[in-house]
Parts: structure tokens; C-alpha cells; sequence
């Protein structure tokens, strides 16, 4: 089933023109003397933080709200919003089929400020920083458990995360969005785990990028030529392969034991069908 949203693009015409952490325990201290809980569209989480920003958090359903969680944090793509994918069905079930709790990051104005993006309101690294912080506050949160996605300019914002606070999360599974140009030559994040997913139709994040205006989508396989530096793996994949609608390829060699897979459909710019049961399959081969 496709993502239940219209589709996305990146910037329109008239846009287009005018477009280091500190380490975590491995559960989050209790929340009992924590802020008041919050996470709905009515009452978003305000970050307690000198820089600011919001969210919003939604447990599954069976949540006795005692028990740790991990957390799928999820990125928007551009002109949507937090409070959209909150109550996405296809993004929640993504979440709480493996217990996690979805939590969906909220950009400025529909938008996000990575590295390249024509739009420069706030530093991103600080807010998603500064979200895992707040987020620790209010939920008892698995540190070990955090997994992070996104969709469109909202995969730009999970390479970003990856490339900056890469050691916070367990793994990386970016939709249909990469780095902007300039890429990066390293990541001071170092090694991660990362599921790039992609259509080989997409015209609205190409594979191999575009300009908007006197901006530029980077291409996708020279930020994959990045991550596998990062990661020390060989040029050449270890297997490759059909899964359903995909053609994927995998690194296993990696000198850092970081695991690097990356998946193509024929389709366009779109949440893909079981993108998810990818991630999951992702996430179980991951070494402890």
C-alpha cells in the first residue's frame, strides 16, 4: 500500500527560486519527574531548550506507559508537517508493528534547514540533538533502540543526522531524499548502519540530483561513495538481489561491522510499499 498522503515534491516553481554528542545511559532517566507528557497534534512536545523547536510522540497502543521503548524518529518531507505524520496510518504502522514508539520531528515552516537547503532558519544537528534530550525527559526511552526515517527532503534530513549524530541511533533508513551539495567528505558521526531507498522513476529526487535554483539535490551514489568511506567497506557489494519489488545490494565487509544496503524501485518520488518490511528485515541483521 502506498503512503496514504499526496505526493510530495520537493520545492515548487516559486519556491525554488526564493528557497557532536555527548554519550546517553542506556535507558532514559525515569520520566516521573519529567515535564507533563504530550505528543498529540493538540498538544505538541515543546523542546526545553534554548534553541526550541517541537515534536510529537505516539506510544503503541498497548503501551502501559511504564515500559522502555525504543523510537522510529521520522522526518517530513517538504510542505508537510509533524502533526501530519503523527497520525499517518502507514508511517504509525511502521512503528508499532516492531514496539516502537513513532516520533515524528517537526520542521520550520514545512521545511528543513540540512546542509544545502536553500532555507537556513535553524541548526538541525542541535534540534534533533536537543529533541533526543527532551524526548528522554518525558519517556522512559531506550537508548539501544532508536532507529531513524524519513521521506523526500525528510531522507535528507536522516543522511544528515547520519553523517552528524550517527552514534545515537542504531540504524538509518532514508526515503527518496539524500545530501545536498556540498556533500560531505567525511562524517564526523562516524560508522552507521544505513538502508538508502529509492525509485529509479523519481523526477522529483532524482538519482542522480538536480538543481533548484542556484542550490542542488546531491547525487545518491556519491553519498552512498561517502558512507561506504565512512564505514570502510569495499567498492563492490557482497550480494545483491531481488526482495519483492526491489533490487537491493548489501555490504557486509565493512572494516567498522556497520552493515550498508541499498534498494531501488521502478517507481517515482513516493513512501514505497513495504519500505517497512525492508527496514525490519534491515534491522534484524544488524550485529548487537
Amino acid at each position: 500500500m502506498r503512503h496514504a498522503r499526496p505526493r510530495m515534491t520537493i520545492f515548487g516553481v516559486v519556491a525554488a527560486a526564493l528557497l557532536s554528542s555527548a554519550p546517553t545511559p542506556l535507558f532514559a532517566a525515569s520520566p516521573s519527574a519529567a515535564p507533563p507528557q504530550c505528543g498529540s497534534v493538540k498538544q505538541p512536545c515543546e523542546i526545553l531548550s534554548a534553541a526550541g523547536g517541537r515534536y510529537y510522540a505516539k506510544p503503541p497502543p498497548d503501551w502501559d506507559g511504564k515500559r522502555p521503548l525504543g523510537a522510529l524518529l521520522f522526518f517530513h518531507g517538504y510542505q508537510s508537517s509533524g502533526a501530519a505524520f503523527i497520525e499517518n496510518q502507514s508511517v504509525l504502522n511502521a512503528a508499532h508493528r516492531g514496539g516502537y514508539m513513532l516520533v515524528a520531528a517537526d520542521g520550520i515552516n514545512g521545511s528543513w534547514s540540512h546542509t544545502g537547503a536553500p532555507t537556513q532558519n535553524r541548526n538541525e544537528v542541535t534540534y534533533v540533538r536537543d529533541l533526543l534530550d527532551d524526548l528522554a525527559r518525558r519517556f522512559p526511552i531506550r537508548q539501544d533502540e532508536l532507529w531513524v526515517s524519513g521521506f523526500s527532503q525528510g531522507g535528507s534530513m536522516v543522511w544528515e543526522t547520519a553523517c552528524y549524530l550517527g552514534q545515537r541511533f542504531k540504524a538509518f533508513v532514508p526515503i527518496a531524499g539524500a545530501f545536498w551539495q556540498p556533500l560531505p567528505t567525511t562524517c564526523p558521526g562516524g560508522p552507521v548502519n544505513i538502508l538508502h531507498i529509492h525509485g529509479t522513476a523519481d523526477r522529483t529526487v532524482p538519482m542522480l540530483g538536480r538543481p533548484i535554483g542556484p542550490y542542488r539535490q546531491g547525487e545518491v551514489m556519491k553519498a552512498w561513495a561517502v558512507m561506504k568511506a565512512v564505514d570502510q567497506c569495499s567498492p563492490l557489494p557482497q550480494s545483491t538481489g531481488n526482495s519483492g519489488r526491489y533490487q537491493c545490494e548489501t555490504w557486509t565487509d565493512c572494516r567498522s561491522k556497520r552493515l550498508l544496503e541499498i534498494c531501488l524501485h521502478d517507481n517515482g518520488h513516493e513512501i514505497p510499499a513495504g519500505w517497512d518490511d525492508l527496514a525490519y528485515a534491515f534491522l534484524a541483521k544488524i550485529k548487537k
